[in-house]
């Protein structure tokens, strides 16, 4: 009988819900690789904010502290300090340079075979006798601490229709530091001051997509997490309870002056979804021990809002790059300054799931899971009218282009100025694309039970990896406290 019940309160939900859980399905369907190579020369990479954690929230009694409050206030708070770090991965260094490489060969025009290049030394402003190899290699460290506040409505209202709903508010302070790494080898006849690789590909004529050889950080409160939730069931060991979200940014988004830049949170992106929770007991007596399933699912869908991004041509890896002409007569102006626009970008839904065995007996809680974070790909659109009939790409002097040239070869003259068009922009590039984090976690803590108040602390572990070079391979750790009054 109790199980029949539980399979119908399930129902029930699924059924109340079901827009949202279709499109969680529609999006990470959307999510299935549909192509066997690697991602590649992108300019932009979502990566997951360290608290949006599944695993690190609900784990080591959390849960219990949210459905099974004591003390007359019912409430509970908790603290989580987290770190995570991603790991050296050359399918990364791919994904924003181009033709799936993890370094590039730069020679100009007046060196040994120098067809042989992936990048025209002239093109970034380097002597045509010069040679030299550039490579990256992303690296981010994230830290956080998570603070949340949960509170039973029925103690505020004395209604019996709020008695199953609760609220919750959640504040993430966060740092992140990213660094490309930048090196470069077997460097032969630098510039004027010495300008090599490393400085041609952070000159100061670039406004934008500029690869910055010292790392970047950023710290702050990245915003303000509010849950409406309700219990269904609450009993014996059972969990079933679900809850809506609201995300507010408190930090704004991304600097396209660098490749790689850090940002808080979401990119800036305001936010609002919905969660499930679920607990079933695989034994018994739950009073002496606790061996439960349990499995949480937040699917969040972030609103869209105006971005700088850089575009590359169609066809044309890196020619971001390349220099322009105008039809004025000016000349040679930086690519990333042409073909960087104002955009209205859509990032769509973000999923995050756990699942796993729980085990608690007396005051020790331990727990074993599998996690999953997805989103599709970004959507970009011109927020600002495209410049058609005045840039084309440079020539061999003012008022003439070269349209067949590339970041590697510089083609004939055309025989009259021929613009870029706004049909000519690769809509891809300026793209966070779809990702599919696998994840696994280890928890264990322990939960000290009084009459007015119980306290919590545990500590935990996770080591995340990719199905593809669209996100990070992690490793993380936490420390959470907290307690219920």
């Amino acid at each position: 009988m109790k199980s029949f019940r539980i399979i119908a309160l399930f129902s029930l939900i699924v059924h109340q819900f079901s827009y949202s859980i279709d499109d969680c399905f529609e999006f990470l369907s959307r999510c299935q690789p549909v192509e066997e190579h690697e991602k590649t020369a992108q300019f932009f990479m979502m990566t997951r904010p360290i608290y949006r954690n599944l695993a690190a929230q609900w784990a080591t009694g959390w849960r219990d502290f949210v459905y099974e409050k004591c003390g007359n206030r019912l409430a509970s708070l908790q603290a989580i300090g987290i770190y995570q770090q991603s790991q050296p991965m050359h399918k990364i260094s791919a994904y924003f340079l181009f033709n799936r490489l993890s370094s590039l060969v730069v020679k100009g025009d007046a060196t040994f075979q120098p067809t042989l290049r992936d990048v025209r030394a002239e093109w970034i402003g380097l002597p045509s006798n010069f040679s030299g190899t550039f490579a990256i290699n992303p690296k981010q460290q994230q830290g956080g601490v998570w603070l949340e506040y949960n509170q039973d409505l029925k103690k505020l209202v004395k209604h019996k229709f709020f008695k199953p709903f609760w609220l919750s508010f959640a504040l993430p302070i966060q740092f992140i530091e990213n660094d490309l790494q930048v090196t470069q080898t077997n460097v032969q006849n630098t510039g004027p001051n010495n300008q090599d690789l490393i400085s041609a590909f952070n000159q100061g004529l670039w406004r934008y997509a500029r690869f910055n050889p010292s790392s970047q950080k950023k710290a702050g409160v990245s915003d303000i997490t509010a849950k409406l939730g309700c219990t269904f069931l609450s009993r014996d060991g059972i969990h079933v309870g679900l809850y809506s979200l609201f995300l507010i940014p408190l930090s704004g988004g991304q600097n396209a002056k660098f490749v790689f830049d850090p940002y808080l949170g979401y990119n800036g992106h305001f936010g609002f979804g919905i969660g499930a929770n679920f607990q079933l007991p695989l034994n018994n007596d739950t009073d002496c021990k606790l061996l439960a399933l349990f499995f949480d699912i937040e699917n969040i869908y972030l609103a869209r809002r105006s971005q700088h991004r850089i575009f590359d041509l169609l066809f044309k890896p890196w020619s971001r790059y390349l220099p322009f002409n105008k039809i004025d007569g000016t000349s040679n102006i930086p690519g990333p300054n042409i073909l960087t626009f104002k955009t209205t970008v859509h990032p769509y839904n973000f999923v995050d799931l756990t699942a796993g065995f729980r085990c608690n007996k007396g005051i020790f809680d331990a727990e074993i899971g599998y996690n999953l974070w997805a989103h599709g790909n970004e959507k970009v659109e011109l927020d600002e009218p495209f410049p058609a009939g005045t840039y084309g790409i440079a020539g061999s002097a003012p008022f003439k282009t070269s349209s067949e040239s590339t970041i590697n070869n510089q083609a004939s003259d055309d025989a009259s100025f021929t613009p870029i068009a706004v049909n000519d922009l690769n809509f891809i590039t300026p793209q966070a694309r779809a990702a599919v984090v696998n994840k696994v976690h280890i928890a264990a803590g322990i939960t000290i039970e009084r009459c007015l108040f119980s306290f919590l602390a545990g500590v935990g572990g996770l080591y995340e990896f990719p199905t593809r070079n669209t996100a990070l391979t992690n490793w993380g750790v936490w420390v959470k406290f907290g307690g219920t009054y």
